[in-house]
């Protein structure tokens, strides 16, 4: 027998109560707003229609909980970060369950079936996370199509909220049914990354379903975009507009323009002001300035002014295919690092391999305290998308895999107890993650890491032993999936031989000149951070630079070819200064094959492209050659080049009869003007000793002593060329690169006159 709907809501008016405190209370926790529920279904309302949208165009009308108070039936819209995931089957819903977090759950009376509340943060465009209709690999139709198996709802869909009471058909019985949405997981609502959901979530998501991309291009910021796209296109030339720093209101009045005049037909105003609340919220949040204050704060200012300022930003987005020299970015670099060229070029040019499918790099920067190891990599990490970079200080591995991994049950744990009581594995995505750790990395987390600096293995299970609550001891099974870009600063010269090989070792400048540059720099920065802040910001070189690595980050380039009439050309130049090889070699060359690809990464618009793939040309060979050149000796013998730059100012001193470990201590201060001390001093000499730079013999005066000394053993001729000046613009028709280190001289007792 049939029941009204009315009848059935007010029945169930007290379940309907709590399920929406439950509800309510989830929301505020997540810090969402209330403001997100709909009216659905209506009195006399025919069974199909019970859960549809009782308003047209309802996302026009949109209600808190005390405003629904006295209607019946809800609907929750997924937007301004709530992700809500709806399963048609249950094997979608067990893969989504085995490979996202524990979160809130309501369960569908009809299907059975629990719809999955997420928080999912905006990508670094200020883009939300469209919808989506998942499939199963293999799960199709008798026509070989995929199935559709869930549907990811964020973009203005909804699903029924908990509490509403709806009619339906019970599909093996044929009898009309009624039943309530009811939380069934009531835990808080799990956040999200962009990036990291959609790693989650990509095997499930078929390419050529016509989902709309969630990436702006320059073409489209000028042209428009047709019905269908204007949403999240909107959204994201608004989140471009914010992120550039424009203030609420003149980014209004530009995404007005484009939108009245190249949108067909144009969104409502209505709803550009909603977008621009949730991009401008979203941005602004770290800066702690709300919307409302900005509008403010903007009124101070007459619009004709504000768009006369940002009109030459708008322009630079559009014209983003400049092709750039190293020259040209060392130039750029310079705004906030002084000197310090080769380091800061090659870390520069390394991470931006970060977004390849496998060339990502390691970098080492080793220096004393207080000589600036940290601020080169903190000064070229504003330059990438924030969402991409995770600087960390001194971590052990247990809190490293705890917050940033994502916890789920074993699949082999089949012992029939309770969800929670099982063994869990913590699933850690490191995939195209820039890992900036600006003290020295706990030895084991390192260890751990070692196979991914290595490329060994995409995927990498780790078990750790740590203690419970109750202090017993438990074992852990982490699993690591991607490659990282990893980037580490320490002051311990001692490093591992392992670590030396996977990294390429950089560190900071200490000349008079480059001290001097970065003391100004200082008294500038800290006279008026502001003011300082505000110059920063303004400079359209590096707003340039800034959309130039958004572009490369969302191009989804993984792979970067070097053509055979290159390669050829590689190995002869690189074995000109190699005439025995040795086991490090093979990672030696793919430290220069990276700033090869690097180059060509950086003008990827220029270069041959066919579908996920760049190939590089002369120019970038005759970049990389000139950069590695740079470090290429300091690197092959294990030593960090300011390490290795002292020995070359000061081996004329260790030829015969040498030095002892006092002398050696006073020539370091007539050198330098600073004091070394004894420990330090016996540590720098014991790492000359053992990549074989010195000998160590007694004192023929004193046996007592040991005198260290250079004759004997391999030396270059010339110290390591520096990038102090600038690099000169090669052009593919020029000659090869020559700018390479020569093989090293032996040096013995009878020439050393000659040398």
């Amino acid at each position: 027998m049939s029941i009204s709907c009315s009848k059935q809501a007010k029945g169930a008016a007290q379940k309907v109560n709590e399920q929406e405190k439950i509800l309510i209370q989830r929301l505020k926790e997540a810090d969402l707003t209330t403001k997100r529920f709909l009216k659905v279904g209506k009195p006399g309302c025919a069974i199909d229609e019970d859960k549809a949208a009782f308003e047209f165009e309802f996302q026009k009308h949109l209600y808190t909980p005390e405003e629904l108070d006295s209607f019946p039936r809800w609907g929750i819209l997924g937007c301004e970060f709530l992700v809500l995931i709806d399963s048609d089957d249950p094997r979608m819903y067990a893969e989504l369950n085995r490979v996202l977090p524990n979160t809130f759950e309501v369960t569908s009376p009809r299907r059975g079936l629990p719809h999955k509340y997420l928080v999912v943060c905006y990508d670094s465009t200020g883009s939300q996370v469209p919808n989506k209709k998942l499939h199963l690999k293999g799960v199709t139709d008798e026509k070989g199509k995929l199935l559709d198996l869930g549907e990811v709802r964020a973009d203005n869909h909804y699903l029924v909220a908990p509490g509403t009471v709806i009619r339906y058909i019970d599909k093996q019985t044929g009898q009309e049914k009624t039943g309530m949405y009811t939380i069934t997981n009531n835990v808080p609502i799990a956040r999200l990354e962009y990036r990291d959901f959609f790693n989650i979530i990509k095997p499930y998501i078929e390419e050529a379903n016509g989902s709309i991309a969630q990436t702006i291009t320059a073409e489209e910021m000028k042209e428009g975009v047709p019905e269908g796209s204007r949403h999240p296109k909107c959204l994201s030339y608004a989140g471009k507009l914010v992120w550039l720093g424009m203030d609420a209101e003149t980014a209004y009045f530009h995404l007005k323009t484009w939108n009245e005049t190249l949108c067909k037909p144009p969104l409502p105003d209505s709803e550009l002001r909603r977008i621009l609340k949730a991009v401008f919220g979203y941005s602004a949040e770290e800066r702690g300035v709300t919307y409302q204050e900005a509008l403010k704060g903007a009124e101070k200012k007459c619009l004709p002014i504000r768009l006369a300022e940002n009109d030459k930003l708008l322009t630079e987005i559009h014209d983003d295919g400049k092709e750039i020299s190293i020259d040209e970015l060392r130039e750029i670099l310079d705004s906030t690092i002084k000197h310090d060229n080769e380091s800061k070029l090659i870390t520069f040019l390394d991470m931006l391999l970060n977004y390849t499918r496998e060339d990502q790099q390691n970098i080492g920067y080793v220096a004393e305290s207080s000589t600036g190891k940290s601020y080169i990599p903190l000064q070229l990490t504003p330059y990438f998308p924030k969402a991409d970079v995770i600087e960390l200080g001194r971590v052990n591995p247990t809190a490293f895999f705890h917050e940033w991994g994502i916890s789920t049950t074993d699949p082999r744990d089949t012992r029939e107890i309770e969800e929670e009581k099982k063994h869990k594995i913590i699933h850690v995505n490191l995939k195209q993650v820039i890992l900036v750790f600006l003290d020295n990395p706990h030895a084991q987390l390192l260890q751990n890491l070692r196979p991914l600096l290595s490329h060994d293995r995409e995927e990498i299970e780790v078990r750790n032993v740590d203690r419970s609550k109750t202090g017993s001891h438990r074992t852990n099974t982490y699993i690591l999936h991607g490659f990282p870009t990893v980037i580490f600063c320490t002051a311990n010269e001692k490093l591992d031989e392992q670590e030396k090989t996977r990294l390429t070792l950089l560190s900071p400048e200490s000349t008079q000149e480059k001290l001097e540059s970065a003391i100004i720099l200082k008294i500038e920065k800290d006279s008026d951070r502001e003011a300082y802040q505000k110059l920063l910001e303004s400079d359209p070189k590096r707003k340039w630079l800034i959309n130039r690595v958004l572009s490369i980050a969302t191009a989804e380039i993984e792979e970067i070819l070097i053509p055979i009439e290159l390669r050829a050309q590689i190995f002869a130049k690189f074995k000109e200064s190699h005439k025995n090889w040795m086991p490090r070699h093979q990672r030696d060359i793919g430290k220069l094959l990276a700033l090869i690809k690097a180059s060509a990464l950086l003008n990827f618009k220029h270069r041959e492209q066919t579908e996920k793939t760049i190939t590089a040309n002369l120019y970038d060979v005759e970049n990389g050659f000139q950069l590695y050149s740079a470090v290429s000796e300091s690197n092959e013998l294990g030593l960090a080049p300011e390490i290795y730059r002292e020995f070359l100012e000061l081996k004329d001193d260790f030829l015969d009869p040498g030095l002892t470990l006092a002398e050696y201590q006073k020539k370091y201060y007539q050198k330098y003007h600073k004091l070394i001390g004894r420990e330090k001093a016996d540590n720098r000499i014991k790492q000359y000793l053992t990549v074989g730079l010195l000998q160590d013999n007694p004192d023929p005066n004193d046996r007592r002593k040991t005198r260290y000394m250079s004759e004997g053993v391999y030396v270059p001729e010339n110290e390591q060329p520096t990038l102090d000046v600038n690099l000169p613009t090669i052009k593919p028709q020029d000659n090869f690169c020559t700018a390479h280190t020569p093989p090293p001289a032996y040096i013995s007792k009878e020439n050393k006159e000659a040398s």
